[in-house]
């Protein structure tokens, strides 16, 4: 079986701990990952969970992780995830873990996201490849979010 890893990391110009707490704060996962609700539970053995799609009590998917790890305010990881999407007959079980590094640097931060899968069949090879783009999009998420909330 196929292990995919991937690697993202980028510097930003807030504190280290600013940073980490955009990464459990549900209005910041809302405001930063476009979803329409988050609920977190930051412990170890804790849920992270954000519901996507116009319609706050008809989401599009949802997607749920736990806190395997929680080191705050530098490391945390998520894994055991499943991701309910509204036109799926039952849920895809995502065989993940994503880890989230954030070290302090002279002018900020810097955020480094690794995440790792393996996939089980096609459909799944699919979503692993398609979640590239997903955490491409989510430093630009980010800087949005701080970007809009100087003050936070």
């Amino acid at each position: 079986m196929e292990i995919l890893k991937n690697e993202f990391q980028e510097p930003f110009n807030v504190p280290a701990e600013k940073m980490f707490e955009a990464l459990i704060t549900p209005k910041a996962i809302r405001d930063s990952w476009g979803a329409s609700r988050a609920i977190v539970d930051p412990k170890v053995g804790g849920s992270w969970v954000a519901t996507y799609g116009e319609n706050e009590g008809e989401s599009e998917f949802i997607n749920t992780f736990k806190f395997l790890e929680f080191e705050p305010p530098r490391r945390m990881v998520l894994g055991d995830g499943v991701l309910i999407a509204k036109d799926q007959d039952s849920p895809f079980v995502m065989r993940t873990t994503t880890e989230f590094v954030v070290v302090p640097i002279p002018e900020g931060c810097s955020l480094t996201i690794m995440h790792t899968g393996t996939p089980t069949d096609t459909e799944s090879e699919d979503f692993y490849e398609s979640s590239l783009l997903g955490w491409q999009n989510t430093f630009e998420g980010l800087r949005r979010y701080f970007h809009y909330n100087a003050d936070c």
